[in-house]
C-alpha cells in the first residue's frame, strides 16, 4: 500500500469509529442534560464526560489507529458503560416525570392516565433505531 492510500485508510478509519461514536454518545449526553431538572441530577447526567472527553481527543487523532485492525477497539472501552449509564439515567428520568405527571393528573380529575411514557420510550426507541440505521448505512463501508 503506497502512502498515500495508507493515509486515507487511517482518516477513514478514524471517521468510522468517532463518527459512530458521536452520532451515538453526543445526542444522548445532551438529552440527559437537558432533561434532568434540578442540579444534582444534572451533574449526575454530566458525569459521563470526563471518561468521554479525552476519549473523543485522542480518538482524533489519527496516529492512534496506525496499530493495525484493531484500531477503535481501545476508545469503545469506556463508551459502552456510558451508554448504559445515560440510558439508565434517562428512563429513571422520565420515570419520575411520568410518575410526577399522573400523580399531578390524578389528583385533578381522577382520571388515569398515564399512556404519556410508553409514547416518549416508544419515541426514543424509535428515534435510537434511525440513528443506528443511518449510522451502518454512512460508516459501513460498500
Amino acid at each position: 500500500m503506497n502512502p498515500d492510500q495508507y493515509e486515507a485508510h487511517l482518516w477513514a478509519m478514524m471517521y468510522r469509529t468517532m463518527g459512530f461514536m458521536l452520532m451515538t454518545y453526543v445526542p444522548l449526553q445532551v438529552a440527559a442534560i437537558l432533561m434532568m431538572k434540578r442540579l444534582p441530577w444534572r451533574i449526575a447526567a454530566a458525569l459521563p464526560l470526563i471518561p468521554m472527553l479525552p476519549v473523543i481527543y485522542a480518538g482524533m487523532d489519527r496516529d492512534a489507529y496506525r496499530d493495525g485492525s484493531l484500531y477503535g477497539l481501545v476508545f469503545y472501552f469506556p463508551y459502552a458503560p456510558v451508554m448504559v449509564y445515560l440510558a439508565i439515567l434517562i428512563f429513571a428520568g422520565l420515570a419520575s416525570r411520568a410518575a410526577k405527571t399522573t400523580a399531578i393528573e390524578s389528583e385533578q380529575t381522577n382520571d388515569s392516565g398515564g399512556t404519556r411514557l410508553p409514547v416518549i420510550l416508544l419515541t426514543l426507541a424509535v428515534l435510537f433505531g434511525l440513528g443506528v440505521l443511518v449510522c451502518f448505512l454512512v460508516l459501513v463501508p460498500r
